[in-house]
C-alpha cells in the first residue's frame, strides 16, 4: 500500500461526508454521471474526453472517497475503488496532522462571509447540503434561509421568491465565464474530489472543468457551474499556489 498522504481539512470532511452517503443514494446520480458522460464524450475500454479525464485524475490522485468511487467503477475501471480505499485510509492514519494544519491554517486566515439569494431554500438544501452536489455541512438554518460551511467559510442561503440568477458572460482565456460568480480557491485534489462528486450528481457545467492560462504564471485548474436557482460557482486550483494574490498583468503575458 503506498505511504499514507497527509491531506488538508477540506479534502477530509470531504471523504467524511463521502463515505457516510449510502450506496442507495449515490445510484441515481451515478446513473445520470454515466449517461451523461456517455453521452458527451463517448468511451471505449477506458473511456475517453476532459470529464472522464478530470475522474480519473481524481481517481488517480486518491480524491474519490470509497463511496463513490466503487459507484463509479463501471466508468472509471475496477481499480479505483481500491486506490479510494487506500487513500481513505491514508487520511485517517494523517488525520491527526491535518487538523493541526487547518487549526494552524484558521489563525492566518479570517473566514469570509457571503450570503446570495436563491428561489427555494429547499431546494438549494438539496443542492449544497450532504447528500447533495457540493455536500456542505449545514449550520444554523430557519424556515427561508440556511447557513453552510464552504471550506472555512460561510455561505448563507437567503430565499427570495421569484429569484433567477440568469444573466450575463465575460470572457476569460477563451471561457464564457458567467459573472457575477463566487466559489472557493482549492487544492488540485479538492478540486478533483469536487470535480468527480458534480459529475456523479449529473450537474451541467457552464465551463467543464479544464487548465486555463496554461504555461503561464497563472496556469489553473477552474471549472464552472449554476445551482437550481441560477447562481454561477466558480472553483479552481492554482498550479501555484502563490500566484493566486500575485500582481502581475495577464494580458502582457
Amino acid at each position: 500500500m503506498a505511504a499514507p498522504r497527509r491531506l488538508g481539512r477540506g479534502s477530509l470532511e470531504a471523504q467524511s461526508r463521502g463515505a457516510r452517503a449510502t450506496k442507495r443514494g449515490l445510484r441515481a446520480p451515478c446513473r445520470v454521471a454515466r449517461r451523461a458522460v456517455s453521452a458527451r464524450e463517448g468511451r471505449g475500454a477506458r473511456g475517453s474526453g476532459p470529464l472522464l479525464d478530470v475522474l480519473y485524475e481524481a481517481a488517480e490522485m486518491g480524491a474519490l472517497d470509497a463511496e463513490t468511487g466503487a459507484a463509479l467503477a463501471d466508468v472509471l475501471g475496477a481499480g479505483v475503488g481500491e486506490r479510494a480505499v487506500q487513500a481513505q485510509e491514508g487520511a485517517q492514519l494523517g488525520a491527526q496532522g491535518a487538523a493541526q494544519a487547518g487549526e494552524e491554517a484558521q489563525t492566518r486566515c479570517q473566514s469570509f462571509h457571503l450570503a446570495v439569494p436563491c428561489s427555494d431554500v429547499e431546494e438549494a438544501r438539496r443542492f449544497y447540503g450532504p447528500g447533495g452536489a457540493l455536500g456542505l455541512a449545514e449550520g444554523r438554518r430557519s424556515a427561508r434561509w440556511q447557513d453552510y460551511d464552504l471550506y472555512g467559510h460561510q455561505l448563507v442561503l437567503h430565499q427570495v421568491d421569484g429569484y433567477d440568477a440568469r444573466g450575463l458572460q465575460s470572457a476569460v482565456d477563451g471561457d464564457p465565464v458567467p459573472v457575477p460568480h463566487f466559489g472557493c480557491a482549492l487544492s488540485v485534489p479538492e478540486f478533483h474530489a469536487l470535480a468527480a462528486r458534480v459529475v456523479a450528481a449529473g450537474v451541467d457545467f457552464e465551463v467543464s472543468p479544464h487548465v486555463r492560462f496554461r504555461g503561464q504564471r497563472g496556469e489553473q485548474w477552474a471549472m464552472f457551474f449554476r445551482d437550481p436557482s441560477g447562481n454561477a460557482l466558480e472553483f479552481k486550483a492554482m498550479a501555484d499556489p502563490a500566484m493566486l494574490f500575485a500582481r502581475y498583468d495577464v494580458d502582457g503575458e
